[in-house]
């Protein structure tokens, strides 16, 4: 018996790996917060200089993992290069030479592998070059002579690529116009991948500013530039990925450019979307380092919070690992990002020191998922996708994995299910979509066949007669139903029985309690296509406030304007023609909801038209009734329609200052009891 329960107690541990991890593991939900998930990547190994055959690793400024399976490493105050196998062993070094004589790029801060060449910067000397396996260095990219290119700057460049034609690309530090390029013969053609002035409102009004002002005035007023790239890297289709440190509105810090300079990655903030991760002290995102792996996959190494941001093809965040602090697998001052393998290397400068990772079990499905869901692949993806489920019933990426190789076999139903957990719209739409075509081929017989029926029990001889003959009656309504249907589409005939009626406030409380409840319908049933709202955090209090309180603070408006403008209606009168105003646009919200569980993304332009008609209905009944209680003008009575609004804001300003001062005096008190406690009670 005690041996099986020190079984159990030993089965219940989590494993070493996950314990070594100084981090938690984490994903992002469908609202953008931080839930549990399991780790992703564990610290290895921690290499230091000694291993490396160095004194420090202060003057390591690039590391590369190159095509001929040597470790290339770049170190600044010599200008050499050396070279390492898988298992960081030394293999020699690269000294650098020009025409025979020794031309070491002292203070190179970056350098690129391609067919046997190196590509290095020299700032030192202005230049960059190309130069071959044993160091000969055969070409040099100079700063560029033409009328485009600024005089009133140093060149100096701090990083370089070139892609599969030859093509070369250069950062240069202090230039805003984008990386400058050359042919592969050195000659300069241009630039590539500008970046774009973040719009706010401060840009906006100083180029207001500057539009009115002369051109003395102007030179004296704040210059605005693209953010100038901090690193970048390319992939095997050309396609080339920059960083930048920060951003104006934290928008574009990564990008991916074509061979036309645009970029193709969605227009979002980068980095952690939420600040309330606990164990992440800093929030803010500066990029140093970013790295395109085999398969479409790309990682951003992020100085502020230490952490490696890992992406699909398409931009959307899988997973992230590392931190700031001093165990192994975080960070001090990480500053460069290299794959090896499938294994990262992180140097930290700070800690002279470089963690290697490796990805989990978990970690791993996720990026075979992904390499096969980056290619296409998805029935290739589903295994690995179901495996992640196993490990993580919440990750939204495996439900839309899986979700999109049923839709590869035909199985749109349960690719609608599966799209819902993942809580993916548009890709729910598209198997809704073939889903309801399939439906309609079915039921297209059934349909038309009812259609028929209730177009012809409509038309019948006796009901159209009973329509005319009640449309020709202008006599008064028999009941309280009937006058409000009256009211509703004849306002000016009908809405004095309502207002005389003795059940008017029972009619207003009842419509105002079907208000409520059509909003919670609304809120809760919505189609998943269109509802934004978060169930689990559903709140009667949310529902209130639109709601009765709008509607409260509307009537007391009114009621005090109609005094002051020597209006006729009651306090009872301006209820109840609120009350039944609201008709229409309840009607719409019943509608809405209903048919929003049938209708395609593209398709809400008709629940747009649905409200827009319906709460411009309510608009004209609203003013008609108030019109009439008040005895007012067509005229007066908006006048008072736009008062009453200005007051309600005014209202809502005064509510918040009184809320502000009583947090602050319940404050107050809470702290002088607390410190009168102290002194009594010590």
């Amino acid at each position: 018996m005690l041996a099986a329960a020190l079984l159990f107690l030993l089965l219940s541990f989590p494993s070493v790996k996950a314990a070594e991890a100084p981090y938690s593991g984490y994903q992002y939900n469908a609202f953008e917060t931080a839930v549990p998930a399991p780790v992703t990547f564990t610290a290895d190994s921690i290499i230091t200089p000694a291993n490396l055959q160095m004194e420090s690793f202060a003057d390591v400024t690039d590391i590369i993992a190159g095509e001929d399976g040597l470790i290339h490493v770049l170190k600044s105050d010599t200008g050499e290069v050396y070279r390492y196998d898988r298992d960081f062993k030394l293999v020699d070094a690269v000294r650098f030479s020009e025409d025979g004589k020794e031309s070491a790029p002292v203070g190179a801060t970056g350098m690129f592998l391609r067919e046997g060449y190196y590509y290095i910067v020299d700032p030192q000397r202005f230049r960059s070059v190309k130069a071959d396996r044993d160091g000969n260095i055969v070409m040099q990219f100079l700063r560029p002579e033409s009328n485009i290119v600024s005089t009133d700057y140093e060149f100096l460049p701090s990083k370089i690529l070139t892609d599969s034609q030859g093509i070369v690309y250069v950062i240069v530090k202090g230039m805003y116009d984008g990386a400058v390029t050359y042919t592969k013969d050195g000659e300069f053609i241009g630039y590539f991948g500008s970046g774009n002035v973040p719009l706010t409102a401060k840009v906006l009004f100083d180029y207001f500013w500057k539009g009115l002002l002369n051109q003395s005035a102007r030179s004296h007023m704040l210059r605005y530039v693209p953010i100038e790239f901090v690193n970048f890297d390319i992939d095997s289709k050309d396609f080339i990925y920059t960083v930048t440190s920060h951003t104006e509105n934290l928008q574009n810090q990564i990008q991916c450019f074509n061979a036309q300079s645009t970029n193709i990655l969605p227009d979002r903030a980068y980095g952690e979307s939420d600040a309330s991760l606990v164990f992440n002290p800093y929030h803010g995102t500066a990029f140093m380092d970013i790295k395109v792996l085999p398969g479409g996959m790309f990682a951003a190494l992020d100085s502020q919070s230490g952490r490696v941001l890992l992406y699909n093809k398409d931009g959307e965040w899988m997973t992230s690992f590392g931190g700031i602090g001093v165990r192994q697998g975080l960070f001090l001052q990480p500053m460069i990002l290299e794959n090896v393998d499938g294994r990262f290397l992180v140097l930290d400068q700070k800690q002279d020191q470089i963690t290697v990772f490796s990805p989990t079990r978990y970690g791993k499905n996720i990026l075979n998922a992904v390499d096969f869901y980056n290619k296409g692949d998805y029935a290739g993806s589903k295994s690995y996708w179901e495996d992640v489920l196993k490990q993580n019933g919440n990750c939204s990426a495996a439900y839309v994995g899986i979700g999109k190789a049923l839709m590869g076999e035909g199985e749109y139903g349960k690719a609608m299910e599966y799209f819902k957990l993942g809580k993916n719209q548009p890709e729910y739409s598209n198997a809704f979509e073939s889903y309801r075509k399939v439906l309609m081929r079915r039921m297209i017989v059934p349909f038309l066949a009812v259609l028929t029926a209730v177009i012809l029990l409509i038309l019948r001889p006796g009901r159209r007669k009973a329509f005319v003959s009640s449309r020709s009656r202008h006599v008064r309504p028999k009941n309280l139903f009937e006058g409000v249907k009256r009211a509703v589409f004849h306002p000016n005939e009908s809405f004095d029985y309502v207002l005389e009626s003795r059940s008017a406030p029972i009619l207003s409380s009842g419509i105002l309690l079907f208000w409520v409840f059509s909003t919670i319908l609304q809120w809760l049933y919505t189609g998943f296509v269109f509802n934004l709202n978060e169930i689990e955090r559903f709140n009667i209090f949310d529902i209130l406030m639109p709601t009765l309180v709008v509607f409260a603070v509307f009537c007391i408006c009114n009621w005090l304007l109609s005094a002051m403008l020597s209006g006729s209606g009651k306090m009872k009168d301006i209820i109840t023609v609120c009350a039944v105003s609201l008709l229409p646009f309840i009607a719409s919200l019943l509608i809405s909801t209903v048919i929003s569980n049938i209708l395609l993304i593209g398709e809400g332009v008709f629940i747009n038209f649905i409200a827009v008609v319906c709460t411009s209905w309510s608009a004209v009944l609203l003013i008609s009734g108030l019109k009439k209680i008040h005895e007012f003008t067509v005229l007066k009575t908006l006048f008072m329609f736009v008062c009453t609004i200005a007051g309600m804001a005014l209202m809502a300003f005064v509510g918040l200052l009184a809320w502000s001062l009583f947090q602050q005096v319940g404050g107050f008190v809470s702290t002088v009891f607390d410190e009168v406690s102290l002194m009594l009670f010590g």
